[in-house]
């Protein structure tokens, strides 16, 4: 039968205040004929040893498809490169031998489980590893960028796929509310977005709208979460700065 695709919708602007979209497909649960299946979602988690040094992880989770394929997700504690990724893949295939298929996803602690993940290990039958989200080099781009203007606020917003930091600047008398997206697999540069933005102070929030084609405004709440609303809804909350 053929796969379900989740589709992961990016906003990505340019140097002006217009949106455009990116839809970007992801590889979900494939449906298939019903088989047994052993669904086993204690944790378990495996540290490190002098042998095999592999980088401690934690199943969150697996499904195991017998004669079919694994499904597995798994926590890791920091951003691996892909050589660690594959040991860690080739250990959980050496634990659960025998699957004609494996998809290991990998989250990290920043990031929930019904988050994308930040990197993919995927047997099918060859190993393919995936990193999507920002590296530790991206990260460190993005935490040493230059913002110019006085910072009023600033926000973080840790997606799995983008990580973004956001500023609420004053800068020659007026406001902007500038974003910098970090680099990932979707993202080939770190990138600076920069809206002049207007002041509305509402009742138990701050409002600051700015042109745009899609009826997006920002919220800052009194919890202090910046929000991001579209005609639909909330498209992301950004938690503050500590």
């Amino acid at each position: 039968m053929g796969s379900s695709i989740n589709n992961y919708t990016l906003a990505v602007r340019g140097n002006n205040t217009k949106l455009g979209w990116i839809s970007v497909k992801f590889l979900s649960n494939i449906p298939q004929k019903k088989t047994k299946v052993n669904q086993d979602t204690d944790k378990k988690t495996i540290t490190s040893n002098s042998n095999t040094q592999i980088e401690r992880y934690e199943i969150l989770n697996k499904k195991l498809y017998r004669g079919i394929k694994a499904l597995i997700s798994v926590r890791i504690y920091k951003r691996l490169e892909k050589k660690q990724i594959k040991k860690i893949a080739f250990d959980i295939k050496r634990k659960y031998p025998f699957y004609p298929r494996y998809f290991i996803t990998y989250i990290l602690p920043i990031h929930s489980r019904s988050d994308f993940a930040w990197a993919t290990s995927h047997f099918t039958p060859e190993l393919d590893i995936q990193i999507n989200g920002p590296t530790e080099e991206d990260i460190k781009e993005l935490e040493s960028w230059k913002i110019s203007g006085e910072i009023i606020n600033s926000w973080n917003l840790n997606e799995a796929i983008l990580q973004s930091k956001i500023y609420l600047v004053l800068e020659n008398d007026e406001l902007y509310i500038k974003r910098v997206v970090s680099k990932s697999r979707f993202n080939s540069n770190t990138t600076e977005i920069v809206n002049l933005v207007t002041k509305k102070v509402t009742f138990g929030s701050i409002r600051y709208d700015y042109e745009n084609d899609n009826g997006e405004y920002y919220i800052v709440r009194n919890s202090g979460y910046l929000c991001l609303y579209d005609d639909v809804g909330v498209v992301f909350e950004a938690m503050p700065t500590e």
